[in-house]
This record gives C-alpha cells, structure tokens and sequence, in this order.
C-alpha cells in the first residue's frame, strides 16, 4: 500500500485559508520543506507530520490518502 500526503496537507491548509508562511509559522516546519512536502518532491517524517497535523488541527491520519500497491 502506498501512502501521499501531499495532496491532503495542501487540500486542508487551503481550506483553512492558510499561507505556506502561516503554516509555518504555526508548525515549526519550514516552507521550504512544506512547500516540497506538498509538491512530492520530499517526503515528511513522521515528526514533521506531527507538527504539521498540530497545526491544521487534524489527526496525523487526516493526511494520508491510501493507494492500492
């Protein structure tokens, strides 16, 4: 099962109408590392995660859209 994240983080922080710089602000993570996060470019640990979930006020699995293998 393979697990993305990007779409979701970008869905809900849009959603809350929140910048990349407000996010960040509010998360601890940088934009830089949002921004790439969002864009698949880099993968998120499970700490970033975290704080990123925190911060939009969602569970941890509230990110995760689940693709078949």
């Amino acid at each position: 099962m393979k697990i993305k994240v990007e779409y979701k983080i970008r869905q809900i922080r849009l959603g809350r109408h929140l910048t990349l710089d407000r996010l960040s602000a509010l998360s601890g993570v940088s934009v830089t590392e949002i921004n790439d996060i969002e864009r698949g470019i880099r993968e998120a640990t499970v700490s970033t995660l975290c704080m990123i979930a925190v911060a939009l006020e969602v569970e941890v699995c509230d990110l995760f859209i689940y693709f078949p293998a």
